[in-house]
């Protein structure tokens, strides 16, 4: 058998300073702390979890909830009957994650389960701070931006209001480098299989 990567355009998610503004003027324009969860409403992406850990924390934040699917208006109604109208955003699917995960400070994965979950590959290009469960397998951190917590509501809560720490553009461009090294540049992955379709047909690269 052969390994295939899925790619990253890392250079697409890399920290973008006028991006930032842009997203922050618009969602977060009394300087609120922005909790990114970009994932479609499924059982195993635990929003209803995520939610509760929200619902309990501390400081001005906000949580954007990117994607769509057959969970949406349950996790819209528990969004209600949690009061958090004001600060727990549904955004449907959206075709500009990586805009808006310029402006977002953290990005909040605590799935039940995952097989190797792109997403994270994406916030850490971008220079996030990233919590995920700890049913996600480590090896999606390649660059130490990646905090692993269990599925305790009070664990959550509290690394919720926190403040992201670090120099966004320095973090992406050191974890752009070190996902380029590890293989999962798009550009790398795509010649790969390109050479390999080739040797496979017994054709010489171009």
């Amino acid at each position: 058998f052969r390994i295939a990567r899925i790619g990253v355009e890392t250079e697409r998610f890399a920290f973008d300073e006028a991006a930032r503004r842009r997203v922050r003027e618009q969602f977060a324009p009394g300087g609120e702390t922005l909790i990114l969860c970009a994932a479609n409403f499924l059982a195993a992406k635990n929003h209803g979890f995520l939610l509760e850990a929200f619902a309990g924390r501390t400081g001005k934040s906000r949580l954007m909830l990117a994607g769509d699917g057959p969970l949406r208006g349950e996790i819209e109604g528990k969004i209600r009957a949690l009061g958090l109208e004001k600060d727990a955003l549904p955004l449907g699917r959206r075709d500009d994650v990586a805009r808006l995960m310029q402006g977002c400070d953290i990005l909040a994965l605590p799935s039940l389960h995952e097989g190797f979950p792109n997403v994270l590959m994406e916030a850490q290009c971008a220079g996030m701070e990233i919590l995920a469960s700890e049913n996600v397998t480590r090896r999606a951190d390649v660059t130490g931006l990646i905090r692993f917590l269990p599925l305790e509501k009070a664990a959550w809560a509290a690394a919720l209001s926190e403040k992201a720490p670090g120099n966004r553009e320095e973090q992406s461009a050191r974890a752009v480098k070190r996902i380029a090294q590890a293989g999962y540049d798009m550009e790398t992955c795509a010649r790969e299989m390109e050479k390999f379709y080739l040797e496979t047909a017994g054709e010489k690269e171009t």
